[in-house]
């Protein structure tokens, strides 16, 4: 049966080591059950933003091996110009002492991409010196931008039963399209999901991308992911450029007498 047991705290009665439990247990196993289809990644928040030489990790949840890791305030990187490949990452610890188990996910900073199975990636990025590290993303091409750019593509964000890009790529690429001159029915029917509910679905993504341009695999990377929703767009936006009309030549006449 659905129960919901609710403690009292008033004069005269005693505290119990139930009523406590209730406590503890209750939100975790709340956010437990709500989240309980979703895979490894990125729940919620922990958006990165720069301000001058480091990242900021926005507050955020994480689920992890099936444990959700929550950060209430924002957490700073400090970050050099060191002109190769740096990932931004979370190595997850966890630590029993008599009293508790703490469980956290430290940032760091590292030149492996192939990360450990403690570990997962946020982003990565590649600066040269003297440049300065930007966080925004005008054009959809800039999600990928070789230098000095924060890329957010690699990045494992949850989704139901497997992971999927994060909902600034989606966004961005529902508003595009949304915005180009496409009746196919594909592209209203995905980008309304996306604008409306999200896109939690990895499943939802791949079954898209292999009807939308013809695909023969089931299943894709990010990286993969991210390379054939530019290519939509690409493809969307050149549609919607007006064709260049021809003017005409203005012939020179000569008269003879």
């Amino acid at each position: 049966m659905f129960t919901n047991k609710y403690p009292f705290f008033k004069r005269g009665n005693i505290l119990k080591k139930y009523m406590l439990e209730n406590l503890r247990d209750f939100p975790r196993d709340m956010f437990n059950i709500i989240f309980e289809d979703y895979s490894d990644g990125i729940l919620k928040g922990c958006d990165l933003t720069v301000e001058e030489d480091q990242i900021i990790i926005g507050r955020g949840i994480i689920k992890h091996k099936s444990d959700l890791y929550f950060r209430e305030d924002n957490t700073a990187i400090s970050y050099q110009r060191e002109n190769r490949e740096l990932v931004l990452k979370l190595e997850f610890e966890q630590q029993e002492q008599e009293e508790y188990k703490l469980q956290k996910g430290v940032p760091g900073l590292t030149v492996e991409e192939e990360l450990d199975e403690n570990e997962m990636e946020l982003a990565r990025f590649k600066l040269r010196k003297g440049a300065r590290l930007r966080a925004d993303y005008r054009k959809f091409s800039d999600f990928n931008t070789e230098y000095n750019t924060i890329n957010i593509i690699h990045a494992k964000y949850a989704g139901i039963k497997k992971p999927t890009l994060h909902p600034h790529i989606f966004n961005m690429f529902a508003n595009i399209v949304y915005q180009g001159d496409t009746d196919d029915m594909l592209d209203l029917s995905f980008c309304s999901q996306i604008l409306n509910k999200g896109c939690n679905s990895g499943r939802l993504v791949d079954n898209y991308l292999k009807r939308r341009l013809q695909l023969k695999k089931d299943e894709f990377t990010n990286a993969e992911r991210y390379k054939y929703l530019h290519k939509i767009v690409r493809k969307v936006q050149k549609k919607k450029q007006p064709e260049k009309t021809k003017k005409p030549k203005n012939r020179q006449k000569i008269i003879i007498d």
